[in-house]
């Protein structure tokens, strides 16, 4: 069975072809002169195997794999795009946090050698790469949680986003089969990770769907040193276009949505802008500066609208 073409596929993450009608259904076998095993994965984790037959032996060339490669891509998108807009739009989610003492999740391990802590902000994928972003407090310096970092071998690579002052902001690279990216394509969502003194308190959501019990024993598997503290089940109102516009409309001043208004309607977000700061400052009565930083602040009230909800 070790060379069954779904064999392969699971254990390499990658097409794998055979011959004949090995690995299909009884009907299509005597038809079948070649088989395409292609696993649907996507950020180090795999849905499922998508089984192609071929009529003809030897149909199943480099350039027929290289498509069904893509395909299989494609579909694996989909479906955890699916897991996230089902969580997004979950009217019932089960909140559970964990306390962990194990060094082996990367951000106990960390606070310990910064001997210090760190607050979790987000996090983003580049490819199958999960990065995390935290805050360190001021004791831990940029240069000291870089090099915690690099001496850690939970985090594969770090660096500083934008200054580093009191608060510096630091994105952690973690390998794709790490914890962050486990979570994700399970359906659940870290809303999250503070970790001082040698523990951390993780804090994760799932939609009501989601065998809960699983996600807890997943965190047990990986981790020593596990005490589910919290397990709740909430209800959470769906949100409208219109109340997330009020939402937003609340949050800026008159200045900050006539900038942020003025900015949208006059083409300066578009791909080949079509009004200079100057020129939308001038319209408002104001000077460059002032018209940057009324802008600046309404952005950023419009992100932290979104974020603050997805995160």
């Amino acid at each position: 069975m070790d060379d069954h073409p779904v064999v392969r596929a699971l254990d390499s993450g990658a097409v794998a072809v055979g011959d004949g009608g090995a690995g299909v259904p009884a009907e299509l076998a005597d038809a079948a002169g070649g088989v395409a095993a292609v696993p649907l994965r996507y950020r180090g984790t795999t849905y499922g195997v998508l089984t192609v037959c071929a009529a003809e032996t030897g149909a199943l060339n480099e350039r027929e794999t290289t498509v069904l490669e893509s395909l299989g891509r494609t579909v694996a998108t989909a479906l955890n795009a699916h897991e996230s807009r089902r969580l997004a739009a979950a009217d019932q989610v089960v909140s559970l946090a964990f306390d962990v003492r194990d060094r082996s999740l990367f951000a106990v391990d960390l606070a310990t050698r910064v001997d210090g802590s760190l607050d979790y902000r987000g996090e983003v994928y580049r490819g199958e790469t999960p990065v995390l972003f935290f805050t360190a407090d001021g004791s831990a310096g940029a240069e000291r949680v870089l090099a915690a970092a690099d001496a850690s071998p939970a985090v594969a690579d770090a660096a500083v986003v934008g200054d580093a002052d009191e608060a510096a902001l630091f994105e952690f690279h973690l390998p794709p089969s790490s914890f962050p990216a486990d979570l994700a394509a399970r359906g659940v969502r870290i809303q999250g990770i503070d970790a001082a003194d040698g523990a951390a308190r993780v804090e994760l959501e799932l939609p009501a769907g989601v065998d809960a019990r699983a996600a807890v024993e997943r965190v047990r598997e990986r981790y020593d040193g596990v005490e589910l503290v919290r397990y709740r089940e909430d209800e959470r109102p769906p949100t409208t276009a219109r109340d997330f516009a009020a939402t937003i409309e609340e949050r800026l001043t008159d200045r900050q949505r006539a900038a942020l208004q003025r900015a949208y309607l006059s083409g300066y977000y578009n791909s080949t802008r079509m009004a200079t700061g100057d020129e939308l400052a001038a319209a408002m009565g104001v000077s460059r500066a002032t018209f940057h930083q009324h802008l600046r602040a309404a952005e950023r009230k419009v992100f932290a609208a979104f974020f603050d909800r997805h995160t």
